[in-house]
């Protein structure tokens, strides 16, 4: 299983990071060791330019470069999405 989770708090090592420590140690223990953590109020995600690229082009790809494809990529691949706030 693949994990992404999603951390909206702007402060690390606090509530939000200690129950996902938890979740992960939960997730450890049946065996699933893949999880890829993003921290929201880290990210460079530039706003929707409306320029339709992502429903014209042949992959369907944004043309803005930034964060999101990362999260595109990871998105694509998890069997699991967490938010932590």
């Amino acid at each position: 299983m693949k994990t992404i989770i999603f951390h909206g708090s702007p402060r690390k090592n606090q509530n939000s990071d200690t129950l996902v420590d938890y979740f992960i140690r939960g997730l450890n223990n049946n065996g699933d060791k893949e999880v890829k953590h993003f921290y929201t109020n880290e990210l460079n995600i530039k706003p929707c330019q409306g320029c339709l690229t992502c429903a014209t082009s042949v992959n369907h790809s944004c043309a803005i470069k930034d964060d999101m494809e990362e999260i595109y990529s990871a998105y694509k691949k998890a069997s699991t999405i967490v938010f932590a706030t």
